[in-house]
C-alpha cells in the first residue's frame, strides 16, 4: 500500500533472526551467485502485503551495494490500480532495461491523484524493485531472485499507523482486497524463491 515468522520450510537459511536487518543480511549474502536476467542486470524483487518491510529491506540492500530501488508504490495509478502498477512495471520499466536501454519511469502524484514527472533510468548493475505484487508471474520472468516478506496483518497495522494513517484510512479495506485476489492469481507468496520474516 502506498505510504508517506521464521523462514518458510521451502528455503532453510540456519538463521533464526528476525526483520528486515536479517533478511538483508541474507540477501547480501545470496547476492554474488544470483545470475543476470534483465538484460545484464541482476534485479531483486521484494514483495509482501502492506506494511511488511518491503521498503526498509530495498533500503537496506541498496545501501550495502549501491542497488537502484524501484518502488512500485509510484507505478499504481490510484487505489484501485495495484494490477496495473505491475503491468506498468513490467511494460515501461523492466523490458526496457532487459534490451539495455533506459527506462522511463512513470511517477503517480498521490496528493494530485495524477501522473507527475516521470524520472529516467539507465540499466544498473543491480536493479531492486519492491512493493506489492513484485513478484508477480510477469516479473518473475526477469529476476534473479524473488523474496516475500511475511508478516501477521496485526504488526502490518500497527507499522502502518505508526507512519501517517491518515494515508490508508478509508483505503486499508480497499487494497488488502486488491493484494488477496492478486496473490490468489499469482500463487504467492509460495511461488517466491525465499520467503522471509518481515
Amino acid at each position: 500500500m502506498p505510504h508517506p515468522p521464521a523462514e518458510s520450510a521451502r528455503h532453510p537459511s540456519g538463521d533464526s533472526a528476525r526483520g528486515p536487518a536479517s533478511a538483508a543480511a541474507l540477501l547480501l549474502e545470496q547476492l554474488p551467485t544470483l545470475p543476470a536476467r534483465l538484460g545484464r542486470t541482476v534485479l531483486i524483487a521484494i514483495d509482501g502485503r502492506s506494511g511488511a518491510g518491503k521498503s526498509t529491506l530495498a533500503a537496506q540492500v541498496s545501501e550495502a551495494t549501491g542497488g537502484v530501488v524501484v518502488e512500485l508504490e509510484y507505478l499504481y495509478p490510484g487505489w484501485d490500480g495495484l494490477e496495473a502498477g505491475v503491468q506498468i512495471a513490467a511494460d515501461e520499466v523492466l523490458a526496457p532495461v532487459s534490451l539495455g536501454q533506459d527506462a522511463v519511469i512513470p511517477q503517480w502524484d498521490w496528493r494530485a491523484n495524477e501522473w507527475g514527472r516521470p524520472l529516467r533510468l539507465s540499466p544498473p548493475n543491480l536493479l531492486i524493485l519492491e512493493g506489492v505484487g513484485a513478484a508477480s508471474k510477469v516479473i518473475r520472468r526477469w529476476s534473479s531472485l524473488t523474496v516475500w516478506l511475511e508478516l501477521g496483518e496485526a504488526d502490518r497495522l500497527r507499522r502502518a499507523k505508526g507512519r501517517g494513517w491518515e494515508t490508508y484510512e478509508g483505503h486499508w479495506e480497499q487494497w488488502a482486497r486488491q493484494e488477496e485476489s492478486l496473490l490468489r492469481r499469482e500463487g504467492l507468496p509460495q511461488a517466491a524463491d525465499r520467503i522471509l520474516p518481515g
